[in-house]
């Protein structure tokens, strides 16, 4: 399968070759408001293929019958097996339809593996999170000058920021999603320890680059 890798630092970047990067600053912090909802952040692992060792990532296709109903969307694309399963791994990947609305937004079990989109209407496997908006201390936005970009700055808990830096470390060459509400915003290749901040894109613009960071910081 071909694998888009998306980098923390450029969302939408080229293929392979993207590196894990700490922040190379905090940005402005919002504070969420009366009205800010709440939006589930949540790492996950992408499973990789023991046959080619790459990601399980594959181009959206247009499926006439997705899957909508969310319990039985849950029991097909949560898949216990997922992670070993062909058969298993053929009928998520058929349950997907990328350019519909999710049936599983903000409702995928963390416990589980999980089928998901990205940006990019490409689907991937992933494992169960490792990560979530508890191992974060805050979210902020800030306009990265090198990359004439908005991202998000997640400055991690110390809890958090052990689990992120031993996570990166022991699992150099494997791929992380980073999602928000079950859709994948980057989807980049470790390639070292990441001991400190990380950054996400994801096309931000400045507005919806504060909204996410708002709402990330609304526990």
């Amino acid at each position: 399968m071909r694998a888009r890798v998306l980098c923390l630092v450029l969302a939408l970047a080229a293929l392979g070759g993207c590196q894990s990067t700490s922040a190379s600053g905090s940005g402005s912090t919002p504070t969420p408001g009366p009205d800010t909802p709440h939006q589930t952040l949540r790492f996950r692992p992408v499973l990789m293929d023991p046959a080619n060792g790459e990601p399980h990532i594959a181009p959206s296709t247009s499926n006439p019958a997705p899957i909508t109903d969310p319990t039985k969307a849950a029991h097909v694309r949560q898949a216990a097996q997922l992670a070993d399963d062909p058969g298993a791994q053929e009928a998520a990947f058929a349950a997907l339809d990328c350019s519909k609305p999710d049936p599983l937004k903000g409702k995928d079990d963390p416990a589980l593996p999980l089928a998901a989109c990205d940006t990019g209407n490409q689907e991937l496997l992933l494992g169960p999170v490792l990560l979530d908006g508890k191992a974060v201390d805050k979210a902020s936005y800030l306009h990265d000058a090198d990359q004439n970009a908005w991202v998000i700055n997640l400055t991690f808990t110390p809890s958090g920021r052990k689990l992120w830096a031993d996570f990166t470390g022991a699992h150099e060459g494997d791929y992380v999603a980073m999602l928000v509400d079950g859709q994948v915003l980057s989807s980049p290749k470790i390639n070292g320890r990441i001991d400190g901040d990380t950054q996400i894109s994801g096309g931000f613009t400045e507005q919806s680059a504060r909204d996410l960071a708002a709402s990330i910081n609304n526990h």
